[in-house]
This record gives structure tokens, sequence and C-alpha cells, in this order.
């Protein structure tokens, strides 16, 4: 009961955030079987006491719903709680999933260990590194070219014309892209 607990907190949570579509867990299916056996009144989708919550997790067990698999491991002793968002950008989804981490592991009891599935949050977190190396070797780049242009022409004035011509287009276009609302990534960056 009290891992149970924990995930309808997590869940709940999750569901503040606009970007948030929805949040399932092995919770949510006590909780909407209690909202059943209350009769749909007001304020029943929450999870029912220790006993009720027992009955409900075997009747689960003997009907076997495939459902159910997803939701928790054979054994067990692992429950999962998705959280599905809308379309968002890297940034903000790698944040939101900083927030749901720290949220939970404050939520879980102490005996419970967190894991978070690193598929998707893996490859933003790439690509959010990239972009930063990226970034950092176009400013170093125009940097470089700058300090030999201006060794090379003796000239503030003719080095500054010379990266404008350069700098100002890149600019331009990101500033386009954000204007359009096209993301900013490793591939679009390039």
């Amino acid at each position: 009961p009290a891992l149970l607990q924990s995930m309808m907190r997590i869940q709940t949570h999750a569901e503040s955030f606009p970007m948030v579509s929805g949040t399932y867990s092995y919770a949510s299916i006590m909780a909407m079987i209690n909202e059943v056996w209350q009769g749909w009144k007001a304020d029943s989708f929450v999870l029912p006491n220790p006993f009720m919550m027992g009955l409900f997790d075997t009747l689960l067990q003997t009907q076997e719903f495939p459902f159910t698999d997803a939701l928790y491991s054979t054994d067990r002793r692992m429950g999962y709680v998705y959280i599905r968002t809308k379309a968002m950008p890297s940034a903000a989804y790698l944040s939101l999933v900083e927030d749901m981490q720290a949220f939970a592991e404050a939520q879980l009891p102490s005996n419970v260990k967190l894991v978070v599935d690193e598929g998707l949050r893996s490859l933003l977190t790439a690509d959010r590194r990239m972009l930063t190396a990226q970034a950092r070797t176009f400013a170093a780049t125009v940097a470089v070219i700058a300090l030999v242009l201006l060794v090379l022409w003796r000239s503030v004035r003719l080095t500054c014309i010379a990266l404008s011509v350069v700098v100002m287009p890149l600019l331009v276009t990101l500033g386009v892209a954000g204007f359009l609302g096209i993301p900013l990534n490793s591939v679009t960056f390039m």
C-alpha cells in the first residue's frame, strides 16, 4: 500500500504539468477499480483501504488481464509508472524528467529503488551535448578566424566587416528558424 500511495502521488504530480497528457500505473488501475466499486461517486478515484486493495489485487491476478503485465514485472518486484507527454522541445522534456525523478525519489519508501528508463532520455541528453559542443565549436572557430584576420589585415574594422558577412546570415537563419518554431537540435543547428 505504501508503494501504491507513492505511485499515486507521483502520477498526481506529473499530471500537474501542462505537457503531460496521461499517466498510468498499477496504482491507477486500483483507483479505477475502486471508482467503479464506489459507483462512480465524486472523489472516488483514490486507492482503496488495504483490505479492498488486497481484494482487488486478487481479482486482477485471477483474471490475468493482458494490460497488467505492462504495469509490473513478472515477479512483481518492480512496478512501472508511465508518463505520456505531448510533443515538446528536448530541453523541456529533460527538465520534466529531472523534476519527476527528484519528486519520485522524495516520495518513495526508503526500501524502494527508483530506476528511470534511459531510452528517449539518453538520446535527448546526447543531442543536447552535441548541440552544446557545436555551439562552442562555432564560437571558437569565429574567434580563431577573427584573430587570424586581425593579425593578417591589422585592421579591426576590416575584421569586423568580414566576420559580419560570415556570421550575420547564420544568425538570421537561426532567428528565422526560432520564429517559425523549428526546434534547435544538433541536426537543425548543423
